[in-house]
């Protein structure tokens, strides 16, 4: 008769072992193939942007060549001013994403584990997340004033519901066979959630990964709406009042390049992370 507990398990508890013994594989075809037509594709997407440009618009406000962008955006980035605008800006960024994955996640273990928890809160949760968070900012603005806590808010509302949801679907996805292996072991409250935790932390970073690259874009637009004296959203407010169209276009390129850098992060971060994971594209 064969052990009851005798199974594979999955996960990264079943591929723990085995992960220094492997080899570290070279990037094969599919990768090269991968990066050729991510290459392709901008290549594609700057040259119509750039025979586009001198047609589109009319004259005054239209949209500058690609060239023009470039070689404003490399002007931006050696001025001191700039990167002091970019601090700003991703410090509030971040601040606010750390609190909403603290809270989030935290929510998220508290009713995976709690069928009483789950049937007060997620009602609500999912009653409120398709509630527009940048439309509430006006009243946030009220509330918290028009500075570092209002965008810091704003960041946070946005960014709580992904690892919140994320968190819970990892949860309760999780292998019930392991799971009660772990109970069967005599594993206390706190042992429990640390093996619930790790084995949602794909999930997690997937909503990190979600909401790194529009963290920025967020406070920017806040900035924006309060009519900050620093940031991003300065810088871009200060263009737009003397038609200043190259410089916006170069701050919204590098706005870009940023979140999709932070993107990268997150995805690297997952495959260290999660090694037992497949297929995590960079």
């Amino acid at each position: 008769m064969s052990d009851p507990v005798a199974y594979e398990l999955e996960g990264p508890v079943a591929r723990a072992s085995d992960a220094g013994s492997r080899p570290r594989r070279l990037p094969g075809r599919a990768w090269w193939r991968r990066q050729f037509l991510r290459l392709v594709g901008l290549l594609a997407l700057l040259a119509i942007w750039q025979f586009g440009a001198g047609h589109l618009g009319d004259g005054i406000v239209g949209i500058p060549p690609v060239t023009d962008v470039i070689s404003e955006a490399a002007h931006l980035i050696s001025k001191g001013f700039f990167w002091e605008a970019m601090w700003l800006t991703v410090f509030r960024g971040l601040v606010g994403i750390a609190a909403a994955a603290l809270v989030g996640v935290a929510l998220g273990l508290l009713v995976a584990q709690s069928e009483a928890t789950a049937a007060a809160l997620e009602p609500i949760l999912r009653t409120l997340y398709p509630v527009p968070r940048v439309a509430l900012y006006p009243l946030i603005g009220v509330l918290l004033g028009l500075g570092f806590t209002s965008q810091v808010t704003l960041v946070f509302l946005e960014c709580l519901f992904p690892f919140f949801f994320m968190t819970l679907g990892g949860a309760r996805q999780m292998n019930r066979d392991l799971l009660r292996v772990v109970k069967n072991a005599g594993a206390g409250r706190i042992s429990l959630t640390l093996v619930i935790l790790r084995a949602s932390t794909p999930a997690i970073l997937a909503a990190l990964r979600i909401v790194a690259p529009i963290m920025i874009t967020l406070v920017v637009a806040a900035q924006m709406f309060a009519g900050s004296t620093d940031g991003l959203g300065y810088l871009i407010l200060q263009d737009a009042s003397g038609l200043e169209i190259t410089p916006i276009f170069a701050i919204a390129v590098l706005i870009g390049l940023f979140g999709f850098l932070l993107d990268q992060f997150a995805a690297l971060l997952t495959r260290v992370l999660c090694f037992w994971q497949k297929d995590i594209s960079i």
